[in-house]
């Protein structure tokens, strides 16, 4: 375009064409600005891990899939070990650890409900056998135990959803990292590049930044409360004291 402008003649054609080439060019930087950023959030990020002393993050960050501490702590670490991002790896060891502690939580409540729904629906029966036979049913302990069951079946089904919604977001961090981000960031770059697609492609490329950056930083904080809460709880145990990731039980 800017050649047909110069042989035309035509200066705003050829205005527009410097116009384009300088978005070209700004849409490169910006892609090695992103990739720089990546790399210098993922140092900031380990050196945050290092200086916290928390053992259960600095297991986590690890980059080798096959620790048996990391595959430990975290069940899903192998799945996705090859991630090596830092932040994406504490995400999902917050959100995996969230989804096992309700799983023994629900698994308790039905256990539970097991065993008092049964007794709940034990019944006594008492028969005549004289002339004028009968007989009657009585259930003497359902009316102590359903207020307890009703409550036991609404925290169950309250935590299989629960459960549900966690499992989905530490997959779904898991998608971001191995395939949405690259996708949408490159795609905003080359979207940006062109005249017509310019405002969608920088769309892509800031929906591709914050599903990468902010939005599992809102679960590394929690990361760490669960490495307090466990160095904390491992403090009373004698086997544990000065071992939690060593420490096979349970905390």
């Amino acid at each position: 375009i800017y050649m047909i402008g110069a042989a035309l003649a035509n200066d705003k054609m050829k205005a527009w064409a410097r116009i384009e080439i300088f978005e070209v060019f700004y849409s490169g930087i910006i892609f090695a600005i992103a990739l720089t950023a990546i790399a210098s959030f993922d140092i900031v990020v380990r050196f945050i891990v290092d200086t916290s002393e928390d053992d259960f993050a600095m297991i986590i960050c690890l980059d080798n899939p096959n620790d048996p501490d990391a595959q430990r702590l975290m069940p899903s670490f192998t799945a996705y070990g090859d991630i090596g991002f830092c932040h994406i790896k504490l995400a999902m060891y917050f959100l995996g650890t969230v989804f096992e502690e309700m799983s023994d939580a629900a698994f308790d409540v039905y256990h539970s409900y097991i065993v008092t729904s049964t007794l709940a629906d034990a019944s006594i029966n008492i028969e005549f056998v004289t002339e004028k036979a009968g007989f009657f049913t009585f259930t003497p302990w359902r009316g102590f135990l359903t207020p307890g069951n009703t409550q036991k079946n609404a925290a169950f089904e309250f935590l299989s959803k629960l459960m549900m919604i966690t499992k989905i977001q530490e997959i779904f961090i898991g998608f971001i990292a191995e395939a949405l981000f690259p996708t949408l960031l490159v795609a905003g770059i080359v979207l940006r590049s062109f005249m017509f697609t310019r405002r969608l492609g920088g769309l892509l490329m800031a929906m591709a930044l914050s599903l990468f950056f902010l939005y599992p930083m809102f679960y590394v904080f929690g990361a760490f409360v669960i490495g307090t809460i466990k160095t904390s709880a491992c403090n009373t145990i004698p086997a544990c004291a000065g071992n939690p990731i060593g420490y096979d039980g349970k905390l």
